[in-house]
């Protein structure tokens, strides 16, 4: 997996993975969350997008075909798993959307993931979580991290991205902060990360653990793959560092 963070946790273990292409599987690992005309499908072979034309590197996946300027149409999978705020991870989702008017919305985040009818069907019910979203294609769009209350707890501008994305949620248990990387394919995939945002911290809206969902989703035509979450050992914090540095020192003053 690749990640564009300067300062990258350990990797520890891969936790699960899906590319999404075969049903079976990927109903025993997600839970489907469709909005009211909003379809989720499952290919192992080439995949339409929004356009009409055969995707170009996603060639197979979970598709989700719906109205782009229908706020119904948003629908979301979320994982089966809920207990993803007591331990350290990252989580990957790819991305390819069409390039027409009007332009898709993608969220990925972590909570119940599940439309919320009182407010444009994003993912909000509850009142934790927190999540990316976006609109792609060539429109000028911000890219911003909210929480299910509405909150806005990053803002990164106006941004022109491609409309094929590698998105990145690093989930630091142990200092408590979640951070997003998003990578548009414009020059190839993995060549360069476009957006990164700071560590933001989730306390206050990750507090549970038994409706913690990573989920993914939108409106629109499009097809998401290569879909993992790999369990990570994260770098100390600046304090925690000084508290060892400190115990040191007073340990090698009682030798």
């Amino acid at each position: 997996m690749a990640s564009g963070l300067l300062s990258s946790p350990t990797w520890a273990a891969t936790f699960f993975s899906n590319d999404l292409s075969e049903e079976t599987s990927v109903l025993a690992d997600f839970t489907e969350n469709e909005g009211v005309n909003g379809t989720w499908s499952y290919s192992t072979t080439a995949v339409n997008g929004q356009d009409g034309t055969l995707n170009t590197v996603l060639t197979s996946g979970a598709t989700l075909t719906a109205s782009t300027d229908d706020d119904n149409a948003r629908s979301y999978l979320a994982t089966q798993f809920k207990d993803y705020a007591n331990f350290s991870w990252t989580a990957h989702i790819a991305v390819e959307t069409g390039n027409i008017d009007p332009k898709n919305w993608i969220f990925f985040g972590i909570g119940p993931g599940i439309p919320d009818t009182t407010y444009y069907n994003e993912p909000r019910t509850g009142d934790e979580g927190i999540f990316l979203n976006f609109q792609s294609g060539v429109s000028a769009r911000k890219v911003k991290v909210t929480t299910n209350t509405g909150a806005v707890l990053e803002d990164t501008g106006l941004w022109r991205g491609d409309p094929g994305y590698d998105i990145w949620m690093h989930y630091d248990h142990v200092n408590e902060t979640i951070q997003f990387e998003l990578d548009d394919w414009n020059g190839g995939r993995f060549s360069d990360i476009d957006i990164i945002t700071d560590p933001i911290s989730t306390v206050g809206w990750l507090e549970g653990s038994d409706n913690m969902s990573i989920y993914f989703g939108g409106n629109g035509t499009q097809t998401f793959g290569d879909f993992s979450v790999v369990e990570t050992v994260p770098e100390p914090s600046s304090t925690a560092l000084l508290g060892l540095g400190g115990l040191a020192l007073i340990l090698r003053r009682r030798k």
